[in-house]
């Protein structure tokens, strides 16, 4: 996808020509996203059929009357959390800033790019972790101040902790570490 793509290319190479030091690591970025573009088309997106079947549902109640709310999903939806850990689909935007800065948004929003329309809709939940883990980055830091402020030196340390075990399970790229934030529309009009 990314390959035949006739405009996505040549506008990420101008970002990244744009920064100091850009075009070296738009070498490594760009062979990131033939690569990655090359697994969307052979391998996630004939998973989408599949999906579309078998759509995620909450089991709300057990055969007993006893509420569970067990949330059911077919293999292909569980493939692509390890998959979205595993390139990096959140982590890209904060795990690389210090070497690429800015352009680490950029590429995983280029990469999300690819992913999305062969997800199944799994792009929805990676966009809800992303805001997730942003909030969280702002309040271990301290840059998100009233959120800090309520959360953290109201709580104390150990919301602290709880907030960067948090974060770093977003931003992972271990399958078995990562998490997703999202919500399941279980409401009835």
């Amino acid at each position: 996808f990314y390959q035949k793509d006739d405009v996505l290319p040549q506008a990420l190479r101008r970002l990244f020509a744009e920064k100091k030091e850009g075009l070296s690591l738009w070498i490594f970025v760009e062979t990131d996203l033939k690569k990655f573009g090359g697994r969307c088309s052979n391998v996630l997106h004939p998973m989408m059929a599949p999906m579309e079947r078998q759509k995620p549902w909450v089991e709300e109640y057990t055969a007993y009357g006893r509420r569970i709310n067990k949330l059911h999903t077919c293999p292909q939806w569980k493939f692509m959390k390890k998959e979205s850990a595993v390139q990096g689909l959140v982590s890209i935007g904060y795990t690389e800033r210090q070497k690429y800065g800015g352009l680490a948004r950029i590429w995983q929003f280029a990469k999300l790019h690819l992913f999305s329309p062969n997800s199944g809709l799994y792009g929805c939940p990676l966009a809800m972790t992303d805001g997730a883990a942003k909030l969280l980055e702002g309040i271990v830091t301290g840059t998100e101040k009233e959120a800090h402020d309520k959360v953290i030196v109201r709580s104390g340390t150990s919301s602290h902790a709880l907030c960067m075990d948090a974060y770093q399970r977003l931003i992972s790229r271990d399958p078995e570490i990562f998490w997703t934030s999202g919500q399941w529309m279980t409401e009835r009009g």
